[in-house]
């Protein structure tokens, strides 16, 4: 029931964000792509909000006015600059990304223990199961929305508005100000797209950098589906048309988890979906002779019947679609003993064949928010330490991993459908996996790994005193002792560069520490910010020509993807490299002081194995781990013209001795 309903709630409030954009794309015949930046500076103005502690009332109305503000610059540039409408969104949506890291001061905002709109609704709660509760609410705040818009667009004002969006030389030559129509649009536009961050921040329990990423295809596709399955002139018919196409796409998606699609095929899914809605209403259309002809001889009762038989045909096709891509699953799944791997996606779904008798089966989610490597890692020493301790073959438990694929609103359906399975454990690695977990899981037993600072979300006051279902395992980068180790190897050294990606929770923990650590040390930091990796090589030449002395790496997801690029160039330049990952050393990094990240993962299953054996998680304290482990390319000091001490080589784990 939760992930069918929390489906509906996630339709509901993204609703707002897909009447928005009908608006510029229907109504005014704009491509804005502002949405992905007003989207999330909805959701940061209201995080800043209700940490300083205003009414979530406030904080929503706030929100709409800055994604007003955010569509009003886009028009402007478009109609006074005459830019190109598309080019106008991006250059605004760029902009946006800087300005939401000002407005929020960090990567990321934890609401967990803040007042907000969704802690007020639930203290209204007539004991009704919170989901349901919220769905409600939220079906007569988006009834009430759709009604005040429809209103809206029937007024003088908003029929004008329709006009000039269907022909803007005939709105003009009647008088009527072209310029002005769009730029209320598309205000008006964001200002529901910001409403739409603002409650799903709200919802979700965080607000992130990088939940707005996609925002405007997920719209597109609800617009689309809302538009392809209610053909109507009526402007009621057809927000509300979006309003449903909303809630079918949140419902597909939390089909294709329920039949245990693989979360790798979920965007295709979703793409296909989106098509069969497109094509099955032409093929049910008699204005269509070619398909009428085919399609009557297949359906006789077509005519008067287009609607129903249009829906009767997505949901067949759909069906075969999902129920073939499972039944194919399981054929292609090779029988084995002890533990098998699923051959679809490797390491998704490991099953225990020869079961023991009198134990009950048992679940377990792994649940990682992406594809990075180092998770993976991680992912990989949990899983082998809980097969090495026995605890899956003694308590008859099937581990399954789950996978949001970077996608926020994906995280929020996969924990939905957890708690709706029944899973008896939980295993999150990553910040957003944990964040998205501890806000909607209260009951099931919740390990953490791969976690730089959970306090600083607000998960722990301390590691003894945390949500009682909640345990796990925080590793901060060892950024102080990396910079003494500049410091002891480079007495003369004054410059260090460091790449980061301000998106990043724990790359922006780890930067602030070295600033820190950094004045301590008597160096000076110069910094460089990237958002993807296409921009790391602009990045580090500006810092090689600021004559940086030394580079560090530390915490950032990013920038550990290019690894191996970025120490080709150092070592042209012949500047040494320093990490806080010791596989760095393998991939061109002089030296690395941190912990291996497969280490972690075993750390994080041994306490997910006290859990299984029945500890409870309230009772352990959250444990801070990150054992010193140096990893060292000695051969590449030569290229640097100094000497490693002797007794510096003994502390190494690793030391390479050929490139």
């Amino acid at each position: 029931m939760e992930l069918w309903i929390g489906a509906i709630n996630l339709g509901f409030l993204y609703a707002f964000m897909s009447m928005g954009i009908f608006i510029t794309f229907r109504i005014q015949d704009f491509p804005d792509i502002t949405v992905d930046g007003s989207f999330t500076s909805g959701a940061a103005v209201t995080a800043v909000l209700l940490v300083a502690g205003f009414n979530p009332l406030l904080a929503v109305i706030a929100s709409f006015f800055i994604g007003a503000i955010s569509g009003c610059m886009t028009a402007l540039i478009h109609t006074r600059f005459n830019i190109n409408g598309l080019l106008a969104g991006i250059l605004v949506m760029t902009g946006l990304y800087s300005i939401n890291l000002h407005i929020m001061g960090r990567s990321n905002i934890p609401l967990l223990n803040q007042a907000s709109a969704i802690s007020y609704i639930k203290e209204l709660n007539p004991n009704l199961p919170d989901e349901i509760w919220f769905c409600l609410i939220f079906a007569i705040v988006i009834a009430l929305c759709w009604i005040m818009i429809s209103l809206f667009f029937k007024t003088d004002l908003g029929v004008t508005m329709r006009a000039t969006g269907n022909n803007p030389i005939m709105a003009g030559a009647l008088g009527v100000n072209v310029n002005a129509m769009n730029t209320l649009g598309i205000s008006l536009s964001n200002g529901l797209v910001g409403i739409s961050g603002s409650i799903v921040a709200q919802y979700q329990g965080f607000a992130d950098i990088g939940m707005g990423i996609g925002a405007i295809v997920f719209s597109l596709a609800s617009v689309i589906i809302g538009e392809s399955i209610l053909k109507t002139r009526s402007i009621y018919i057809k927000f509300l048309g979006v309003i449903i196409g909303s809630i079918i796409f949140r419902l597909m998606v939390a089909l294709a988890l329920y039949v245990g699609l693989n979360p790798i095929d979920l965007k295709l899914i979703t793409a296909i979906f989106v098509l069969i809605v497109l094509v099955a209403p032409k093929i049910v259309s008699r204005k269509n002779p070619k398909f009428t002809k085919t399609a009557g001889r297949i359906f006789p009762f077509v005519a008067g019947k287009r609607f129903m038989v249009g829906l009767c045909i997505i949901a067949l096709l759909t069906g075969i679609g999902i129920f073939g891509y499972k039944g194919l699953k399981s054929l292609t799944s090779a029988p084995g003993k002890g533990i098998r791997i699923g051959v679809v996606q490797p390491k998704a779904t490991i099953i225990h064949d020869d079961l023991k008798k009198g134990a009950s089966p048992k679940k377990l989610a792994l649940f990682l928010f992406s594809d990075h490597v180092l998770m993976k890692i991680v992912a990989d020493g949990v899983i082998d330490q809980l097969k090495k301790s026995g605890v899956l073959e003694k308590h008859n438990i099937t581990v399954d991993i789950k996978n949001a694929q970077n996608d926020f609103g994906m995280a929020h359906a996969i924990v939905q459908d957890i708690i709706r399975q029944k899973y008896d454990y939980i295993v999150t690695l990553s910040t957003p996996a944990l964040q998205a977990t501890a806000n909607a899981n209260k009951k099931i037993p919740h390990i953490f790994g791969g976690v730089t600072d959970p306090f600083r979300l607000g998960i722990a006051k301390d590691p003894y005193h945390h949500q009682d279902n909640i345990t796990g395992v925080a590793t901060f980068e060892p950024v102080e002792s990396t910079i003494k180790a500049m410091r002891e190897l480079f007495p003369r050294a004054k410059r260090i560069g460091i790449i980061w990606n301000p998106a990043e929770e724990c790359s922006e923990a780890c930067t602030f520490k070295a600033r820190d650590v950094a004045k301590k040390y008597h160096f000076e930091l110069l910094e460089a910010t990237i958002s993807n990796t296409s921009e790391i090589n602009d990045a580090l030449m500006a810092l090689l020509n600021k004559k940086i002395d030394l580079f560090f790496t530390s915490g950032d997801n990013t920038v550990h993807l290019s690894v191996e690029t970025i120490a080709d160039t150092l070592r042209k330049y012949k500047v040494p490299y320093f990490t806080n990952s010791p596989v760095d050393v393998d991939r061109g990094a002089f030296l690395s002081i941190g912990a291996d990240f497969y280490e972690i993962g075993i750390e994080t299953g041994e306490m997910a194995q006290r859990v299984i054996n029945g500890e409870r998680p309230g009772d352990i304290p959250i444990k801070d781990f990150i054992p010193e482990r140096i990893a060292i390319n000695p051969s590449l000091a030569k290229l640097y013209g100094i000497k490693v001490p002797e007794e510096f080589l003994k502390k190494a784990a690793i030391v390479k001795k050929k490139r």
